[in-house]
């Protein structure tokens, strides 16, 4: 189920989670998010670099393993996939990253333990799949003409 209210509250672009449930009595969620490209951050391994960074920043010592790229439905685009964890909490991740226009949009499947992280992976695939970058992109202010 997308969840527009956990989205806004989690400050991201969109949260999925079992119907009835939330994070974190879910023990599931993928939600998506960007990174606007900036030096250093260029394509999905960067942002990959750059999130384990952000593990090792909170504390954690995880590395990514590279998994199969996932091909869009719609477009054709090859996201990037990693899978990385557990990381300090115990939680396993798994993350495809998309270069579209002046952005790395990235798909994020986050469960509370391996079996199911495991499980959950071919939803994951599901909605990762399904993805199709905005037309016109809306992350930023329209530019004066």
């Amino acid at each position: 189920m997308l969840d527009s209210g956990d989205a806004a509250k989690e400050k991201v672009g969109g949260v999925f989670h079992p119907v009835h449930m939330h994070w974190p009595e879910s023990g599931v969620i993928i939600y998506t998010d960007f990174y606007k490209k900036r030096k250093g951050l260029q394509t999905p391994s960067d942002a990959m670099r750059n999130d384990v960074a952000l593990f090792q920043k909170d504390g954690s010592v995880v590395h990514s393993l590279k998994k199969p790229s996932i091909k869009t439905e719609s477009g054709g685009l090859v996201g990037e996939v990693y899978h990385f964890g557990p990381d300090r909490r115990g939680q396993y991740d798994a993350r495809a990253y998309f270069t579209y226009k002046d952005y790395i949009d990235y798909f994020v499947l986050t469960a509370h333990d391996k079996p199911t992280f495991d499980r959950s992976l071919p939803a994951f695939e599901h909605v990762v799949r399904s993805y199709a970058p905005q037309l016109k992109v809306i992350h930023e202010p329209p530019k004066k003409t």
